[in-house]
């Protein structure tokens, strides 16, 4: 039985998180990436950072591949998935957008998609014109078309973002959680836009809900979707701001009481981002 209203975010999860490139073919105005500048070269040196990896296997359980895009340089991505799967025993998952390589060298894509643990997409929306828009650009290819033919939908989540003129209605989001749940992808996430006020969307007024507060009592949970979409099937998962990133938010009694607390119970874990030239840094930024 689905466990609902369950606080996932603050739970361990000891990871590195490889900045593979800071190339992306969008322009997504509120791109969390945006403002790390990288390291240059672009291009990943796939040696160096499976050293890194290789390096710190014992200390953590996952490696998340992101960028940027780094479905942009799929042998590279390829040749590390591959690497890491075969010499270790950690979770490999991967975060992208679908870029035009995933289309034009999909049988090399989908060789990534079974070997890897996860992987994240974002489709901006259901109908592609506006996806465009969201992008900042004009898609090379009919990403609908791709969705339907994936494999290995089991191990994929799809991100919707809430965004301000965009995807900001009850009717909207619905028919875009609708869309990708009937096209058979089981583990959907909805996310509120963190880092950017003006494009800020709360998924608690449009539904008219009263819900926990995100920072107290975590700001990702699984919710149970099915009084709006009674024919949802799968895991449907809140991703939800807080005051700590967003200043058009507000703090309550209880985020006080956590920030007070929280060293009290505070728990150790290993997080670290490595870069393209295989740096391990301690921060995104």
């Amino acid at each position: 039985m689905v466990k609902y209203n369950i606080n996932t975010c603050d739970q361990i999860h000891n990871e590195f998180m490889v900045h593979f490139t800071k190339a992306c073919e969008n322009k997504c105005a509120f791109c969390i990436d945006a403002m790390n500048k990288g390291i240059k070269p672009q291009k990943p040196d796939v040696d160096k950072i499976f050293e890194s990896i290789y390096a710190h296997k014992d200390n953590v359980k996952d490696v998340t591949i992101s960028g940027g895009e780094p479905c942009l340089y799929m042998e590279e991505l390829f040749d590390l998935v591959t690497r890491i799967k075969e010499q270790t025993t950690l979770n490999v998952n991967v975060i992208s957008s679908l870029p035009t390589s995933c289309w034009t060298k999909r049988e090399l894509f989908f060789q990534i998609l079974e070997k890897i643990d996860g992987f994240a997409f974002s489709p901006q929306h259901y109908k592609e014109d506006i996806a465009d828009k969201i992008r900042g650009c004009k898609s090379k290819y009919n990403h609908q078309t791709l969705y339907k033919m994936l494999p290995h939908k089991e191990k994929m989540c799809v991100n919707i973002n809430l965004i301000k003129g965009y995807l900001d209605t009850k009717e909207e989001i619905c028919k875009c959680i609708n869309h990708y749940n009937k096209i058979g992808f089981t583990t959907i996430k909805v996310a509120e836009l963190f880092d950017k006020p003006d494009l800020f969307v709360s998924f608690e007024n449009i539904f008219n809900l009263k819900l926990k507060k995100p920072f107290s009592c975590g700001c990702k949970t699984v919710f149970d979707i099915t009084p709006w979409i009674p024919t949802f099937k799968g895991t449907f998962i809140l991703k939800r701001t807080c005051f700590m990133v967003n200043k058009a938010l507000h703090a309550s009694f209880g985020d006080l009481f956590k920030i007070i607390t929280r060293p009290l119970f505070a728990k150790n874990y290993s997080f670290g981002v490595i870069y393209e030239n295989g740096e391990i840094k301690p921060y995104w930024c």
